[in-house]
């Protein structure tokens, strides 16, 4: 028999004092380890929120000012905001793991075969449009697509992957409904696109033209809407005794004399009675009704197709965007709700009814995400009361609570209150809250501010601190989006 081979005691103590170490080494030191190995999901402890900017000169942006899904008001580079090279140098740092930059290629090929969707307000187009620019770098060929109701978007031909923005600033549907009086009886009706007529003395028609509720129409294709419902062809004088002959069969059209109101499309203009406190003496032109439990329709039909999901509401929940003379009025199951709700109690029905449907109409695979609120940074009055943002730096931590803490009833108040909202409509869903509001706050300096790429932009919209300027503080939003993404796929 062959003899063992004999390990002499100076060679066991230099093959074992090495192991000894480096197990002392990783069990010692685990923040060295590279934590973005780990995956991340809703139910790890590594929040990548949950951080603090880093200046890094050597940091460049992704894309510049030349890419193709550019929105002209966000394309700061282009408007040459002030600044933009420091803006660009902030780096989010996460206390508890690495946040790395994403990578175009290596993201696509995950992705292969695969569609993301967002929904929701112009946020979302502004998160949409920094991902499209960053992706593009990894599919040159990349060109636009809108289909299945949306907005805008992209198709990445080398990876199959499409990527697009459903417009939906309620996620509920809504539409606007006009008070016309009616032999002195307020009604209510639905108003897609309204032409006036006005009589000359011969009582011809001399103009028509479109009160912009919806539809746009030149005077010229408002005439010929109105020649195509009373049939009357070009060859023919409009004249109004067949204006007359129409409205003793047409309930849709009324005299108000001396003006005739033509609702259109009149097959489906329906008469209400007026709801308490909708009048017309109230100085109330009109309602939006809001049903709490139907989708918009600009999203209603793509539960099928998408395999990730960013949904987001919230900056057309206030009085800017529904003022008292056209206020939000509830509807469930096609009934007003009683008592009628305010803005935030008509949010929180409208937000569990949606994450309700959610949960209800997309597959359990389909991976969810709800965007929280993005800050708006408006310094000495709101947008229409000369707000500003011209800073040169992110704000302080200490600065934080005195900003957006609701309890300070500050300008910027709305989206801590609106957070609260949310989070409590995801509890117990499989909705992954996307939380990009924190690290978002400290980044006052991040918008277009004055630089809106538009002559008399400002003097008209006033500064826009409620957008990010592109390329910014969304391509960090990017970052964590493809993280978490990354952590919750495999490739097919």
């Amino acid at each position: 028999m062959p003899m063992a081979s004999k390990l002499s005691p100076k060679l066991i103590i230099c093959l074992i004092l090495p192991s000894c170490y480096l197990i002392l080494f990783h069990s010692s030191f685990p923040l060295l380890l590279p934590q973005s190995k780990t995956p991340i999901s809703p139910l790890t402890s590594c929040n990548l929120s949950d951080g603090r900017w880093i200046l890094d000169p050597s940091r460049n942006p992704a894309y510049d000012s030349a890419c193709p899904f550019h929105r002209n008001a966000w394309n700061c580079l282009k408007n040459q905001r002030a600044n933009m090279a420091r803006i660009n140098s902030w780096k989010w740092s996460p206390h508890a793991c690495d946040l790395d930059r994403l990578d175009p290629v290596r993201f696509l090929n995950l992705m292969r075969d695969r569609s993301i969707g967002l929904v929701g307000d112009s946020l979302n187009e502004n998160f949409l449009v920094a991902l499209l620019c960053v992706l593009r770098l990894g599919d040159a060929g990349a060109r636009k697509w809108k289909r299945r109701g949306a907005w805008r978007g992209a198709y990445f031909p080398k990876f199959n992957v499409t990527v697009a923005y459903h417009r939906a600033v309620l996620l509920a549907r809504y539409e606007f409904h006009c008070i016309i009086e009616v032999a002195g009886i307020w009604k209510l009706g639905l108003c897609l696109m309204v032409i006036r007529l006005e009589l000359d003395a011969a009582d011809r028609v001399a103009y028509c033209f479109s009160r912009d509720l919806c539809s746009q129409l030149t005077m010229i294709e408002s005439l010929q809407v109105l020649r195509s419902y009373l049939g009357v062809p070009d060859t023919q004088t409009l004249d109004c005794m067949k204006l007359r002959e129409k409205e003793t069969a047409d309930a849709s059209v009324v005299n108000v004399s001396p003006w005739y109101w033509l609702s259109l499309p009149l097959g489906i203009f329906r008469w209400q009675t007026k709801q308490p406190g909708f009048s017309g003496q109230d100085g109330v032109k009109g309602i939006y009704r809001v049903d709490v439990d139907i989708p918009a329709d600009d999203w209603a039909n793509i539960s099928d197709f998408y395999d990730v999901l960013v949904f987001n509401t919230g900056h057309w929940w206030g009085p800017d965007k529904f003022p008292e003379e056209t206020p939000l009025v509830f509807f469930k199951d096609g009934q007003p709700i009683h008592p009628p709700l305010d803005l935030t109690g008509g949010l929180k029905v409208v937000v569990k009814n949606m994450v309700s449907h959610i949960e209800k109409a997309f597959p359990k695979k389909t991976l969810k995400f709800w965007r929280l609120q993005s800050p708006r940074h408006f310094h000495g009055g709101d947008w229409n009361k000369n707000g500003s943002c011209l800073f040169d730096n992110p704000l302080e931590e200490s600065e934080l609570d005195l900003w957006f803490d609701p309890a300070n009833s500050g300008t910027n108040r709305e989206a801590r209150m609106v957070n609260a909202v949310i989070a409590e409509a995801l509890k117990g869903t499989s909705i992954i809250a996307l939380e990009l509001s924190r690290l978002s706050e400290w980044r006052a300096d991040g918008h277009p501010a004055v630089w809106l790429g538009k002559k008399d932009a400002v003097a008209v919209w006033g500064q826009d601190c409620m957008h990010w300027c592109l390329p910014g503080v969304p391509d960090t939003w990017v970052d964590i989006l493809a993280q978490l993404i990354t952590y919750n796929f495999t490739p097919l």
